[in-house]
């Protein structure tokens, strides 16, 4: 029932915000009608607390045009040279006209330097938002002011996009200090150092923009941060702690930033998205869906099973000269989980019988080191040099009591999992202009990776080694008591690339490049000195494989305001070379794969995109040699990915629509993908013989989004409403028991954020989304549905001067049609400053003492169930000083 209701509800309300609009215009002159004043500024304040609504230039006439909603407004007008107009006006028509006249300031036009204060000002691909028209009652770090900031967008998972392009960097004051991580500055740096907030769009109309953060004078040259210290319990009367400090040291020659955390209560400083970014490997391709490069917010409550956090955090920039640079990135971070969790599978194939039930007790703790240091040397202007060294470090372990329930047998095993990966890269790169219009470049890369994974399971049940004894390996006894085995994988990478650019007309290129990239793995598997049986060739995952790939490339570029225009043709040899226990696959081929994407202005503030690209990915790092692997140690899995080259078509359409000042921003997108050959093989052995086999092609793949933002008052109260829809189709194919089988995955979600600005006691978030998954299977006459609706409110309340009080509220809702799953969070923190610079606070997580997250997941084969135990309430009460 809640879907009903929750649909046309967002519809209404997103169709809601943009009725009752007017149009106000005017003319700015001066006060003896004597003439125009062009290029004034007109601005429509909140009456209550002075907070941005819209605004507005004059032309060079001196006429301007904001549209906005009915209301009460104060309106602001000035120019430089002129003293300001305020006055209050009430806009209650659909077309709504007056004059604004400003008189000369004489005693402003004898001043040396005239200081913009403006709320936005725009400089070739600049726009600059003053912190303080923007900020409001309550805000603590800069997350807080960007979130206001028109066509900036903050998801749950701290991503930040604008205009539908996401932000990969915040700089301050010109340079990156956590490049990877835009979300550790954006949640670290306090609200109140902020001065301006810019956002760089960049000299490429498809480069992703960034941010700039220019700090408030009184700021530099001083270290700034804070310090908070947290003591309490949890629902187990256990200790509960967090201690956390950050400090920034900003002035021209050294920008430096350190953050420390360490706590019991899950709160992580460093995020999953800035992890990946600083352990990816740039010569491993993936795909992705284009879902997740668009501003979705994917909501979801962070409460963590029973852990420890610990990390540290240093970046600094020094400049030795105008020529010289040192940027230094510098990170620890661990981790330790103690959960219990369950799941459960209903299977829909009418061969596999029973329930199947896996239940387990983890330990696990996860450290990570990064290090990397660059060089950065300008004899001149058009010329750079970029020298980076990187040394990164991934250690993991695991312990396991895992036990499995299925057809009447249960099996138990006890598992311990070690891995190391440490990881060298090498990289450097130089760039010069010829003569303005001839730009070279060359640059390379190596990189090298060696893994360590070491598997113990002990205690495994006879049925167990019966069963693999029977279906995998025909001899009568193959234990598994007391089983350990060794993984040693080396690979080395490297990448050559030479570039040449040339300006042929004004925004108009073309060049060349060539590249040429290479990987090599060699992995070897250590057995049990107890298995003395060629068999055990069937477990052994020892392989070596290199992957060649050149490829030249011209590329043609116009960046013209009506006409961006890239085309880039590639030519790719791919010379690749496998070399399993089992197999073996060779293969060389030449490949082309262009790439097309065209934009141009459809009308004022209006732009579309078109683009197509093709790419091959073939197999690497992964396991090719279809080796039987033990998966929740009651089945065993014989996994493979495709020997075969994955080849994607996509075409992707774009449209957006941006009124900056009258802060509206419509955007919708929509991809078609196609892919060949993607194959990927798993076979399932369950007791009494069922052998199953699942062979997964995936076919196509369509995305669509319909994203929009929109500023609004409720009575005094200044709100900002985003509305979202989002459709994706999924269409594959898997062979099951032989059989084919065509399905098609449905996805839809809806949602609606509600945040008020307001600069007085009171403000408020509300953020709700219902989403549908469809399942249509030819093997099965029925579609399996699962519906996910979430809920969530914040409210914050400013009592006095001295103290806040906030809370957030969240409900979660699963439904397919055999149960319904819904949990609730609850989340305080109440706030007093007794002295300028400290606070008391106070923090209740998961006051209403929810223990588990039920989840529900959707697969061509079966319905599964995961219940993962979460800490229990916790109370912490500490201080946090400012300095």
């Amino acid at each position: 029932m809640k879907k009903y209701i929750l649909l046309p509800f967002l519809f209404f309300i997103s169709f809601s915000l943009f009725s009752q609009t007017s149009i106000f215009e005017g003319k700015v002159i001066t006060k003896d009608k004597s003439e125009s004043v062009p290029f004034a500024q007109v601005i429509l304040r909140n009456q209550t607390d002075s907070s941005l609504v819209a605004f507005s230039s004059a032309d060079a006439d001196g006429n301007f045009e904001i549209t906005t909603i009915f209301g009460t407004y104060l309106l602001e007008t000035r120019s430089v040279g002129y003293l300001s107009d305020n006055k209050v006006i009430t806009i209650d028509k659909k077309k709504f006209n007056l004059d604004v006249f400003l008189e000369e300031d004489t005693e402003t036009l004898k001043e040396v330097e005239v200081i913009d204060s403006s709320p936005i000002t725009q400089k070739d691909d600049t726009l600059s938002f003053n912190a303080a028209d923007f900020s409001a009652v309550g805000d603590e770090k800069l997350e807080d002011i960007v979130k206001k900031i028109p066509h900036l967008e903050v998801n749950n998972n701290g991503d930040i996009f604008y205009k539908g392009k996401q932000i990969e960097d915040i700089e301050i004051e010109g340079e990156s200090l956590f490049k990877q991580s835009p979300q550790t500055i954006n949640r670290s740096l306090p609200a109140d150092v902020v001065d301006k907030i810019q956002v760089v769009e960049g000299k490429s109309w498809d480069e992703n923009p960034k941010l700039n953060i220019k700090i408030k004078e009184d700021k530099k040259n001083i270290v700034f941060g804070e310090f908070t210290v947290f003591g309490g319990a949890n629902n187990e009367n256990e200790a509960a702690y967090r201690l956390q400090t950050n400090a920034f040291y900003i002035n021209p020659k050294l920008k430096m930033m350190a953050i420390a955390d360490a706590n019991t209560i899950g709160k992580h400083v460093f995020d999953l998205r800035s992890y990946l970014s600083f352990t990816s490997n740039s010569f491993v391709s993936s795909q992705s869906q284009n879902i997740n490069n668009l501003p979705i917010q994917q909501s979801e409550t962070e409460i963590p099973p029973q852990n420890q956090i610990i990390f540290g955090g240093l970046s600094a920039v020094y400049s030795i000269s105008k020529k010289v640079k040192i940027k230094s990135y510098n990170f620890y971070n661990q981790r330790k989980e103690i959960f219990f969790s369950k799941t459960t599978r209903s299977f829909t194939e009418s061969s596999i019988n029973g329930i199947y039930e896996n239940t387990q007790n983890q330990e696990r703790q996860n450290g990570f080191l990064s290090s990397e240091t660059n060089l950065l040397f300008s004899p001149s202007i058009s010329q750079k040099w970029n020298t980076k060294i990187a040394f990164r470090s991934l250690t993991s372990s695991s312990t396991d009591q895992n036990e499995v329930n299925f057809q009447t047998v249960n099996n138990s095993v006890n598992q311990t999992i070690n891995f190391l990966n440490p990881e060298w890269n090498f990289k450097t790169s130089w760039s010069k202009i010829i003569k303005e219009k001839n730009q070279i470049s060359f640059s390379a890369n190596y990189q090298y990776i060696k893994r360590n994974r070491e598997l113990i399971l002990q205690n495994t049940e006879d049925i167990f080694s019966n069963l693999l004894s029977n279906l995998v390996v025909d001899f009568p006894n193959f234990p598994l008591n007391n089983l350990t085995t060794q993984t040693n994988q080396i690979q080395q990478n490297y990448e050559l690339k030479g570039n040449f650019r040339r300006t042929l007309k004004e925004k108009i290129y073309a060049g060349v490049e060539v590249k040429s990239e290479n990987q090599n793995q060699n992995q070897d598997f250590n057995s049990p000195s107890n298995f003395e049986i060629e068999d055990i060739d069937k477990l052994n995952t020892t392989n070596n494989y290199t992957i060649y790939r050149n490829s030249g490339n011209l590329f043609f570029e116009v960046e013209k305001p009506k006409l961006q225009f890239k085309t880039w043709l590639t030519l790719a040899h791919y010379d690749y070379n496998f070399e399993g226990k089992l197999n073996q696959k060779k293969l060389q081929e030449f490949q082309f794969e262009p790439k097309i994407d065209i934009s141009f202005p459809l009308a004022t503030s209006q732009r579309i995109s078109l683009g197509y690209q093709r790419k091959n990915e073939y197999p690497n790092a992964q396991n090719l040699n279809q080796v039987f692997q033990f998966e929740d140690f009651r089945t065993i899995r014989n996994g493979a990915d495709s020997l075969y080259k994955i080849t994607t078509d996509e075409i992707r359409l774009n449209y957006n629509y941006t009124n900056l000042f009258n802060r509206i921003m419509i955007y919708s997108s929509f991809s078609y993908r196609k892919m060949g050959n993607a194959v990927g093989q798993n076979q399932f052995v369950f007791p009494e013989g069922n052998l199953q086999t699942d062979i997964n092609v995936s076919n196509r793949a369509l995305t669509g989004i319909i994203y929009a933002t929109k500023s609004f008052d409720i009575g005094k109260l200044p709100l900002s409403a985003k509305t979202q829809i989002i459709w994706n189709r999924m269409e594959s194919q898997n062979f099951f028991n032989g059989l084919k089988n065509d399905f098609i995955n449905n996805f839809t979600k809806y949602q609606l954020d509600l945040n008020s600005h307001s600069k007085g006691i009171f403000n408020i978030s509300l953020s709700s989304y219902f989403q549908k998954n469809n399942l249509v299977s030819s093997l099965n006459p029925s579609t399996i549905s699962l519906n996910q609706y979430q809920f969530l409110i914040s409210p914050f309340f400013q009592i006095n001067s001295k103290i806040n009080f906030s809370f957030s509220y969240e409900q979660f809702f699963y439904q397919n049609t055999s149960q319904n799953i819904s949990f609730n969070f609850l989340h305080t923190k109440v706030n007093y400053r007794f002295i300028k610079r400290m606070n008391l606070k106070l923090e209740g997580y998961n006051i209403l003492n929810t223990d588990a997250i039920n989840s529900i997941n959707l697969t061509p084969i079966y319905t599964q169930n995961f219940a993962r135990q979460i800490l229990g309430r916790t109370i912490l009460i500490g201080l946090n000083y400012n300095f």
